[in-house]
């Protein structure tokens, strides 16, 4: 992102008093190619630093948008609740489904409709 664009957001967060927490904001940039070390940007006078992931919504993004570590980190947490000998009820399973998975999905629809095709 270019300086210009860090100002016109600095601009808009401005006029509309919206406060942004820099402590906690971190930069991505998805590519196919081998990233190269792109410069560091500054917001509100702090430098913001480069990640290789980022938790967003509660999705993991990476790199290349495959979903590989998000896919790892919820399958381990939720397939003890939802495997056939759980103890858990239908019920309590679609309410599970409903209320975690299926809301994962919505927040990731927008990131999702982005990625290659082989990625789905």
């Amino acid at each position: 992102m270019s300086t210009y664009a860090m100002d016109i957001l600095h601009r808009y967060f401005t006029k509309w008093k919206l406060r942004v927490n820099v402590n906690k904001t971190e930069a991505l940039l998805f590519t196919k190619r081998r990233p190269i070390a792109p410069p560091l940007h500054q917001f509100q006078h702090t430098m913001i630093p480069w990640s290789r992931n980022i938790r967003y919504l509660g999705l993991t993004l990476e790199l290349k948008l495959l979903f590989k570590k998000h896919l790892h980190t919820v399958t381990l947490q939720l397939f003890p609740l939802l495997a056939r000998d759980s103890t858990l009820t239908i019920r309590n399973k679609l309410t599970l489904y409903k209320s975690m998975i299926r809301l994962l999905l919505t927040y990731a629809g927008p990131v999702w409709s982005n990625t290659s095709q082989s990625n789905y």
